[in-house]
């Protein structure tokens, strides 16, 4: 049995496996071949970094001068056409054209016998932007404007070469330390790149290349008759980087490609971003409002016209991250991105509360910086934090000997009842004598019972003795227990009216009735807290696609379960909600994919739209896909708000889609 090394984890593996059984690390076909040989012969594998729809990307070691490389493969059915072949080929000769500190360097182009192309790209040490952003939450002004700047540079020099890069996101912007601590900006990915006098945005092969949350409108296609995209594109995305720098989160934000590009193309949608979020300078606001402006004719022409108007401000920005503002409004579907950890306290970096309010129980210690809020999110069962705590002495448990105590006197005095009313006839002074020792017991009774009482009264009712007095006709006496003793004496009412001495014939004795069991004092119940859904289970094994979730690992999971089924026609599908799986067979036989019992793809979906009136609906869904009777893949949509925008069938519908085609 031939076995290969798992790159991930080291472990020999079998090369016909899918995926490791160590670790979960896919096996892809280009892995089969190449996990134990070098790439063209002088590329040994290191590591995989990233795998998507269009290749996968390894860290690699020239196995001549012991160089580290970053070789990105672009997959065989993707470059399969001569017309793929000469664009692949164009665009390398045109990355070759641009020399600049600010942007990673192409060394190399080539084709492997199996059809796919690969490029050789500079390896930098250090982590991109959305890494930095993930740690942080947000920058100072003055250091996202830094970072801004060196970014432009980069950019002056790749549109001045003839190429649009078409993918400006925190993750193709690489932050490497040069030396006493000074970060450095390296623009990457030109592998997506085009000239600027090619088609508007999608490639020939028909794919959208770049990220929705960041392309601009003309990007997006929307550009007057005859005009193509030109690199006033990414200086509309770099803008959007910039805002999240400041911010923690992009200007706008939607929930599929379908919002987007509605975003863009009605009025009545495409809102100007909300820069008053902006802190620091209002003429970084006006920057930022100019770069994000909807008519690329009114942004910056170029990358130095924004480099300039940044560059002006930059001595004047503060040099600390920005805290939350106290009155801004509540965004009831804010959504927090990342968290920043800031003198103890855990703050969230673009929303807002309304009331304010800190939930973290114990400050810092030194003020050293005024109070930080939080976004009342709702937490569950927050400490309670500047009031003044109330103290409630505990109520001491009370002990059997003083319940034993209290209950024997009340008995003695009941007999004690009734003993002097038998023998009424021995006179007034017998009278008087009773009277007087009921009085002594009911008051030492009732002192008792107060005492108890009193302290008692600021917590909860507890269980416990009382006596209730009401002159001159009768005494109730209501004795309750603790849950360890349950029987109580009935209640006794004695007349001083009339005392009638016992008759003197002989009766046989009554039997004594059974003792009354009191029902137990009503306790205040404490409600249950609500269940809580259990988080759907994602095993390292299975991959899982999430909504709005990493982009690196859907891309792992699409390109996992497209190895899986790639190709397959007829599928089975069970569900939950019979609209649901009617609304997804009909999406995949519009895609041209079968439905029938007994296929080898199972396919189980659950999903749900609730409408809560005034255009407003809340979406969810979760699928799991398996293949002879194994999970491959799962498939979650958590819940969220929306107003436009995909059902969670077609939106599921789509990631099929993708992972079906040959």
């Amino acid at each position: 049995m031939a076995t290969i090394p798992c790159i991930r984890c080291g472990a020999q593996i079998d090369r016909e496996f899918k995926a490791c059984p160590h670790c979960g690390e896919p096996l892809t076909d280009f892995l089969r071949e190449y996990a134990d040989k070098p790439i063209d012969g002088k590329y040994r594998i290191v590591q995989r970094l990233g795998i998507g729809g269009m290749g996968e990307v390894f860290k690699v070691e020239h196995t001549f001068l012991g160089s580290t490389r970053v070789v990105k493969i672009i997959r065989a059915q993707i470059s399969s056409s001569s017309d793929a072949h000469e664009r692949f080929l164009r665009e390398a000769r045109m990355a070759t054209k641009v020399q600049h500190p600010n942007v990673a360097t192409l060394y190399d182009f080539s084709a492997l016998p199996d059809g796919s192309h690969y490029m050789v790209w500079e390896y930098i040490e250090g982590q991109n932007l959305a890494q930095v952003l993930k740690q942080r939450g947000t920058l100072a002004p003055r250091h996202a404007v830094r970072i801004a700047i060196q970014a432009l540079a980069g950019l002056e020099a790749i549109h001045r070469a003839g190429i649009v890069h078409r993918d400006i996101s925190p993750e193709n912007l690489m932050i490497t330390h040069a030396g006493e601590g000074s970060e450095f900006v390296k623009i990457i990915d030109l592998g997506v790149a085009k000239a600027a006098e090619s088609d508007v945005a999608m490639t020939q092969t028909g794919m959208f290349v770049g990220k929705f949350r960041y392309a601009s409108p003309d990007h997006l296609g929307f550009v007057p008759a005859g005009e193509r995209i030109d690199g006033r594109a990414d200086l509309y995305s770099l803008g959007v980087v910039l805002f999240e720098m400041l911010t923690g989160r992009p200007p706008f934000e939607a929930t599929s490609p379908h919002e987007y590009i509605i975003h863009h193309s009605r009025d009545e949608y495409a809102s100007s971003p909300d820069l008053d979020r902006i802190t620091g300078n209002p003429a970084l606001q006006t920057v930022l409002a100019r770069a994000l402006d909807r008519d690329r004719n009114k942004r910056f022409a170029t990358a130095r016209d924004f480099s300039d108007a940044l560059a002006a401000i930059e001595a004047t920005l503060p040099d600390e991250p920005p805290a939350v503002p106290a009155t801004a409004v509540f965004d009831p579907d804010a959504t927090m991105k990342t968290e920043r950890t800031k003198g103890g306290q855990t703050i969230a970096p673009s929303a807002a509360a309304a009331p304010p309010t800190v939930i973290t129980s114990t400050p810092p210690p030194p003020p050293m910086a005024p109070p930080v809020t939080r976004q009342a999110t709702v937490p569950a069962r927050p400490a309670p934090v500047d009031a003044p705590p109330t103290v409630v002495d505990p109520m001491p448990m009370p002990t059997a000997a003083p319940r034993r105590n209290t209950g024997t006197i009340i008995a003695v005095s009941i007999i004690v009842l009734l003993f002097l009313g038998a023998i009424g006839a021995a006179g007034v002074m017998a009278f008087m004598k009773f009277r007087n020792t009921f009085g002594a017991t009911t008051t030492a009774a009732t002192a008792s019972t107060t005492t108890t009482m009193t302290t008692s009264s600021a917590t909860a009712k507890p269980s416990q003795t009382s006596v209730e007095v009401t002159p001159p006709t009768s005494v109730i006496v209501d004795t309750t227990t603790t849950a360890a003793t349950t029987t109580t004496i009935a209640p006794v009412t004695t007349s001083s009216a009339a005392i009638v001495p016992p008759p003197t014939a002989t009766h046989a004795p009554a039997k004594p009735k059974p003792p009354v069991v009191a029902e137990p004092a009503p306790v205040e119940e404490t409600p249950a807290p609500e269940p809580q859904p259990e988080p759907e289970p994602a095993p390292t094994s299975v991959p899982t696609f999430r909504e709005r979730g990493d982009g690196s690992a859907n891309d792992s999971a699409i390109a996992t379960l497209h190895q899986q089924i790639g190709g397959v026609t007829r599928v089975a599908l069970t569900g939950g909600d019979a609209e649901m799986i009617n609304e997804l067979s009909n999406a995949l036989r519009g895609r041209g994919v079968s439905i029938g019992e007994g296929a080898p793809i199972e396919i189980r979906f659950t999903g749900s739209v609730n409408r809560h009136g005034l255009g407003r609906k809340s979406r969810s869904a979760n699928a799991t896909v398996k293949k002879n009777g194994r999970p491959i893949f799962n498939y979650v949509m958590p819940r969220e708000e929306y107003r436009v925008g995909d059902s969670p069938a077609e939106a599921f519908a789509r990631i099929l889609t993708d992972a079906l085609a040959r």
